[in-house]
Protein backbone atom coordinates (compact mmCIF):
# COMPACT_ATOMS: atom_id res chain seq x y z
CA UNK A 1 0.00 0.00 0.00
CA UNK A 2 2.70 2.42 0.98
CA UNK A 3 4.70 1.72 -2.19
CA UNK A 4 1.63 2.20 -4.32
CA UNK A 5 0.93 5.52 -2.62
CA UNK A 6 4.50 6.74 -3.36
CA UNK A 7 4.15 5.76 -6.99
CA UNK A 8 0.84 7.61 -7.25
CA UNK A 9 2.38 10.76 -5.70
CA UNK A 10 5.32 10.61 -8.11
CA UNK A 11 3.02 10.26 -11.13
CA UNK A 12 0.94 13.18 -9.93
CA UNK A 13 4.04 15.43 -9.60
CA UNK A 14 5.31 14.40 -13.02
CA UNK A 15 1.93 15.13 -14.59
CA UNK A 16 1.67 18.55 -12.94
CA UNK A 17 5.23 19.44 -14.15
CA UNK A 18 4.31 18.46 -17.69
CA UNK A 19 1.21 20.62 -17.63
CA UNK A 20 3.25 23.65 -16.46
CA UNK A 21 5.80 23.12 -19.18
CA UNK A 22 3.14 22.91 -21.88
CA UNK A 23 1.55 26.11 -20.63
CA UNK A 24 4.70 28.22 -21.01
CA UNK A 25 5.77 29.88 -24.19
CA UNK A 26 9.14 29.31 -25.93
CA UNK A 27 12.29 30.48 -24.11
CA UNK A 28 13.63 33.57 -25.82
CA UNK A 29 17.39 33.89 -26.44
CA UNK A 30 19.45 37.05 -26.89
CA UNK A 31 19.65 38.27 -30.47
CA UNK A 32 22.98 37.58 -32.19
CA UNK A 33 25.41 40.47 -32.06
CA UNK A 34 26.57 41.78 -35.37
CA UNK A 35 30.28 41.33 -36.11
CA UNK A 36 30.39 44.92 -37.32
CA UNK A 37 29.64 46.12 -33.78
CA UNK A 38 32.93 44.66 -32.42
CA UNK A 39 35.69 47.22 -31.72
CA UNK A 40 38.29 47.35 -34.44
CA UNK A 41 42.00 47.38 -33.52
CA UNK A 42 43.99 50.45 -34.58
CA UNK A 43 45.86 50.32 -37.82
CA UNK A 44 49.48 49.14 -37.41
CA UNK A 45 52.14 51.85 -37.21
CA UNK A 46 55.89 51.59 -37.63
CA UNK A 47 57.79 51.81 -34.34
CA UNK A 48 60.47 54.48 -33.91
CA UNK A 49 64.06 53.62 -34.79
CA UNK A 50 65.69 51.07 -32.46
CA UNK A 51 68.92 51.24 -30.44
CA UNK A 52 71.98 51.46 -32.66
CA UNK A 53 74.37 49.09 -30.92
CA UNK A 54 77.44 50.08 -32.87
CA UNK A 55 76.74 53.82 -32.72
CA UNK A 56 75.91 53.81 -29.02
CA UNK A 57 78.67 51.41 -27.93
CA UNK A 58 81.00 52.44 -25.13
CA UNK A 59 84.33 53.98 -25.95
CA UNK A 60 86.20 50.77 -25.10
CA UNK A 61 83.96 48.70 -27.37
CA UNK A 62 84.31 51.22 -30.14
CA UNK A 63 88.09 51.00 -29.91
CA UNK A 64 87.90 47.21 -30.02
CA UNK A 65 85.59 47.26 -33.03
CA UNK A 66 87.57 49.80 -34.97
CA UNK A 67 91.08 48.60 -33.99
CA UNK A 68 92.93 46.71 -36.69
CA UNK A 69 95.16 43.72 -35.87
CA UNK A 70 98.77 44.79 -35.34
CA UNK A 71 102.07 43.10 -34.57
CA UNK A 72 103.43 43.96 -31.13
CA UNK A 73 107.08 43.95 -30.10
CA UNK A 74 107.85 43.77 -26.37
CA UNK A 75 111.28 45.24 -25.64
CA UNK A 76 112.52 43.58 -22.44
CA UNK A 77 115.26 45.53 -20.67
CA UNK A 78 117.35 45.01 -17.52
CA UNK A 79 116.69 41.27 -17.41
CA UNK A 80 118.92 39.52 -14.82
CA UNK A 81 121.03 36.71 -16.24
CA UNK A 82 119.74 34.22 -13.65
CA UNK A 83 116.31 34.48 -15.27
CA UNK A 84 117.49 33.24 -18.66
CA UNK A 85 116.21 29.75 -17.90
CA UNK A 86 114.56 27.32 -20.24
CA UNK A 87 111.07 27.90 -18.83
CA UNK A 88 111.18 31.66 -18.22
CA UNK A 89 109.07 33.71 -20.57
CA UNK A 90 106.65 36.56 -21.17
CA UNK A 91 102.87 36.42 -21.10
CA UNK A 92 100.97 38.89 -23.27
CA UNK A 93 97.23 39.16 -22.67
CA UNK A 94 94.36 41.61 -22.51
CA UNK A 95 93.99 43.44 -19.22
CA UNK A 96 91.02 41.17 -18.47
CA UNK A 97 93.17 38.06 -18.94
CA UNK A 98 91.77 37.12 -22.35
CA UNK A 99 93.79 36.42 -25.52
CA UNK A 100 96.63 34.83 -23.55
CA UNK A 101 99.92 34.40 -25.45
CA UNK A 102 103.04 32.84 -23.92
CA UNK A 103 106.45 33.69 -25.43
CA UNK A 104 109.44 31.79 -23.95
CA UNK A 105 112.60 33.85 -23.66
CA UNK A 106 114.28 31.24 -25.85
CA UNK A 107 112.09 32.47 -28.72
CA UNK A 108 112.98 36.14 -28.31
CA UNK A 109 115.47 38.08 -30.41
CA UNK A 110 118.47 39.90 -28.96
CA UNK A 111 118.66 43.61 -29.84
CA UNK A 112 121.97 45.48 -30.30
CA UNK A 113 121.44 47.35 -27.01
CA UNK A 114 121.17 44.08 -25.06
CA UNK A 115 117.38 44.06 -24.81
CA UNK A 116 115.27 41.06 -25.80
CA UNK A 117 112.46 41.46 -28.32
CA UNK A 118 109.36 39.28 -27.94
CA UNK A 119 106.72 39.45 -30.66
CA UNK A 120 102.97 38.93 -30.31
CA UNK A 121 99.71 40.17 -31.82
CA UNK A 122 97.01 42.50 -30.58
CA UNK A 123 94.63 45.24 -31.77
CA UNK A 124 95.26 48.94 -32.01
CA UNK A 125 93.94 50.66 -28.90
CA UNK A 126 93.88 47.49 -26.77
CA UNK A 127 95.11 47.60 -23.19
CA UNK A 128 97.64 44.82 -22.69
CA UNK A 129 99.04 43.19 -19.59
CA UNK A 130 102.60 41.91 -19.94
CA UNK A 131 104.10 39.68 -17.25
CA UNK A 132 107.47 38.02 -16.72
CA UNK A 133 107.37 34.62 -15.03
CA UNK A 134 109.69 31.68 -14.45
CA UNK A 135 107.02 29.35 -15.89
CA UNK A 136 103.88 29.56 -17.98
CA UNK A 137 101.93 28.24 -14.95
CA UNK A 138 102.90 31.36 -12.95
CA UNK A 139 102.24 33.92 -15.69
CA UNK A 140 98.81 35.10 -14.50
CA UNK A 141 99.42 35.47 -10.75
CA UNK A 142 102.92 34.30 -9.78
CA UNK A 143 104.83 36.70 -12.01
CA UNK A 144 108.04 38.53 -11.17
CA UNK A 145 107.21 41.71 -13.08
CA UNK A 146 104.07 43.13 -14.63
CA UNK A 147 103.29 46.09 -16.84
CA UNK A 148 100.09 47.41 -18.39
CA UNK A 149 100.28 49.42 -21.60
CA UNK A 150 97.94 50.48 -24.38
CA UNK A 151 98.80 49.49 -27.94
CA UNK A 152 99.39 52.65 -29.94
CA UNK A 153 97.78 53.17 -33.33
CA UNK A 154 100.54 52.79 -35.88
CA UNK A 155 100.51 53.21 -39.67
CA UNK A 156 99.45 50.17 -41.64
CA UNK A 157 102.14 47.49 -41.54
CA UNK A 158 104.07 49.11 -38.69
CA UNK A 159 104.96 47.22 -35.49
CA UNK A 160 103.77 48.66 -32.18
CA UNK A 161 106.59 48.57 -29.62
CA UNK A 162 106.01 48.30 -25.88
CA UNK A 163 108.91 48.82 -23.45
CA UNK A 164 109.10 46.39 -20.53
CA UNK A 165 111.63 47.21 -17.81
CA UNK A 166 112.35 44.33 -15.44
CA UNK A 167 113.03 45.25 -11.83
CA UNK A 168 113.55 42.15 -9.68
CA UNK A 169 115.90 41.43 -6.80
CA UNK A 170 116.68 38.80 -4.20
CA UNK A 171 115.36 39.66 -0.74
CA UNK A 172 116.73 37.86 2.33
CA UNK A 173 114.50 37.10 5.31
CA UNK A 174 115.99 36.14 8.66
CA UNK A 175 114.99 35.66 12.29
CA UNK A 176 115.88 38.03 15.10
CA UNK A 177 118.56 36.77 17.55
CA UNK A 178 115.89 36.09 20.19
CA UNK A 179 113.79 33.75 18.00
CA UNK A 180 114.26 30.10 17.14
CA UNK A 181 111.64 29.72 14.40
CA UNK A 182 108.82 31.44 12.52
CA UNK A 183 106.06 30.32 10.25
CA UNK A 184 104.48 29.29 8.17
CA UNK A 185 103.77 32.94 7.42
CA UNK A 186 101.57 34.35 4.68
CA UNK A 187 103.23 36.52 2.03
CA UNK A 188 101.24 38.95 -0.09
CA UNK A 189 101.93 41.96 -2.25
CA UNK A 190 100.32 45.11 -0.90
CA UNK A 191 100.43 47.12 -4.13
CA UNK A 192 99.18 44.30 -6.39
CA UNK A 193 96.21 42.22 -5.11
CA UNK A 194 96.40 39.91 -8.16
CA UNK A 195 99.87 38.66 -7.22
CA UNK A 196 100.29 35.34 -5.39
CA UNK A 197 103.56 33.84 -4.02
CA UNK A 198 103.08 30.58 -5.91
CA UNK A 199 106.56 30.76 -7.49
CA UNK A 200 108.54 31.32 -4.28
CA UNK A 201 106.43 30.38 -1.24
CA UNK A 202 103.36 28.29 -2.20
CA UNK A 203 103.21 26.83 1.32
CA UNK A 204 104.13 30.00 3.21
CA UNK A 205 107.38 31.30 4.66
CA UNK A 206 109.07 29.20 7.35
CA UNK A 207 112.34 30.17 9.03
CA UNK A 208 114.24 27.93 11.43
CA UNK A 209 117.32 28.79 13.48
CA UNK A 210 120.08 30.78 11.85
CA UNK A 211 119.16 29.78 8.27
CA UNK A 212 117.82 32.74 6.27
CA UNK A 213 115.53 32.42 3.28
CA UNK A 214 116.12 34.20 -0.02
CA UNK A 215 113.18 35.20 -2.22
CA UNK A 216 113.30 36.46 -5.80
CA UNK A 217 110.73 39.26 -5.87
CA UNK A 218 109.72 42.05 -8.17
CA UNK A 219 109.97 45.65 -7.02
CA UNK A 220 107.05 46.54 -4.77
CA UNK A 221 105.57 46.51 -1.29
CA UNK A 222 105.06 43.20 0.50
CA UNK A 223 103.62 42.02 3.79
CA UNK A 224 104.27 39.02 6.04
CA UNK A 225 101.50 38.03 8.43
CA UNK A 226 100.34 35.30 10.74
CA UNK A 227 97.60 33.45 8.80
CA UNK A 228 95.66 32.87 12.03
CA UNK A 229 96.04 36.38 13.43
CA UNK A 230 96.44 39.16 10.88
CA UNK A 231 97.06 41.65 13.68
CA UNK A 232 100.63 40.33 13.61
CA UNK A 233 102.06 41.63 10.37
CA UNK A 234 105.19 43.19 8.97
CA UNK A 235 105.62 45.17 5.77
CA UNK A 236 108.79 45.52 3.72
CA UNK A 237 109.84 46.74 0.29
CA UNK A 238 111.73 45.05 -2.49
CA UNK A 239 114.47 45.53 -3.45
CA UNK A 240 116.13 45.90 -0.06
CA UNK A 241 119.85 46.39 0.52
CA UNK A 242 119.66 44.94 4.02
CA UNK A 243 118.13 41.64 5.15
CA UNK A 244 114.55 41.79 6.40
CA UNK A 245 114.63 40.83 10.09
CA UNK A 246 111.30 39.48 11.29
CA UNK A 247 109.61 41.19 14.20
CA UNK A 248 109.30 39.13 17.38
CA UNK A 249 105.50 38.94 17.23
CA UNK A 250 105.81 36.78 14.10
CA UNK A 251 108.39 34.44 15.63
CA UNK A 252 108.65 31.85 18.38
CA UNK A 253 111.10 33.02 21.02
CA UNK A 254 113.88 30.78 22.18
CA UNK A 255 112.49 30.90 25.72
CA UNK A 256 108.91 30.04 24.68
CA UNK A 257 105.97 30.97 22.51
CA UNK A 258 104.67 34.53 22.28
Amino acid sequence: MFAAALIAVGLAIAGWTALLALGRGPVHTAPPRAIADLPRPPAPERLPGGFDVRREASAADAIWQDGAPVDVAIRVRNLPKELLGAETGLAVMAETGADFDWVPLAETTAAPDGALIATSKSHAGDKLSVTLATSRAFARHGYLARSIARVKREPAGAIAEIPFDVDVATVRLQLPPTARRAGPLQLRRVDDPQWLPIHCAPNGITLVGDSPQDLLLGAGQYELSDPLDHAHRQRFEAPSRDPIVLIESLAVLRAGRL
